[in-house]
């Protein structure tokens, strides 16, 4: 799925970095979701247990549903009147909402110019097919985790736990943020963590 931000091709590098100098049997966390890209690179074993969460409720809706077995139909005809029904009720717990959000949207950002029924960049599939082989090949490793909605600063790793954090970047697009993102607390918060004995990847 087409994320704003989203690591799809630095994953890899960047989980076997965590694993890397990561301890055993501890517990990981990912307070910045998103697209989901980073789990399925880890070496789960390593890991007592992986808790996945966003602020965006949106996102936890479709990883949840997911998780449970669901995926977008092939068959589903995407459309601009539904996409925009999804957005202006705001209708995040249900799934196909961000799949229009992020999926459909050029560059992945969150409703932007809408590309759904268009092909995709150096492929035969359109943004929606794109979207949904994406969400296909993650969907299994989604039993690997938790998925919860809250703030980044309501997780509670203890010492010796991994936290990988991909916040907002400062200057750019949000993603989906409520309100600005304060950076300055978010770097606090980090560095509080970090000095409490939790490995933090930034």
């Amino acid at each position: 799925m087409r994320y704003l931000g989203g690591k799809h091709y630095q994953a890899k590098h960047i989980a076997e970095k965590i694993t890397e100098h990561s301890g055993p049997l501890v517990d990981f966390y990912e307070p910045f979701v998103g697209a989901f890209n980073l789990v399925p690179r880890l070496k789960e074993a390593k890991f007592k247990a992986i808790h996945c969460s966003d602020k965006l409720e949106g996102l936890i809706s479709l990883w949840r549903a997911v998780k449970g077995g669901w995926l977008p139909s092939i068959d589903y005809k995407v459309s601009r009147a539904e996409r925009d029904r999804l957005r202006f009720f705001d209708c995040q717990k249900d799934p196909m909402w961000a799949v229009y959000a992020f999926g459909c949207s050029f560059g992945g950002k969150l409703f932007g110019s809408y590309t759904g029924e268009k092909q995709a960049n150096k492929t035969s599939n359109t943004f929606y097919q794109s979207c949904i082989n994406s969400i296909a090949r993650k969907q299994k490793h989604t039993n690997l985790a938790s998925f919860s909605c809250m703030d980044y600063t309501q997780i509670n790793p203890k010492k010796g736990d991994v936290v990988y954090c991909d916040p907002p970047y400062k200057g750019t697009e949000k993603v989906g943020e409520k309100g600005p993102f304060c950076h300055e607390a978010f770097w606090n918060w980090a560095e509080h963590l970090s000095t409490s004995g939790v490995k933090v990847f930034v």
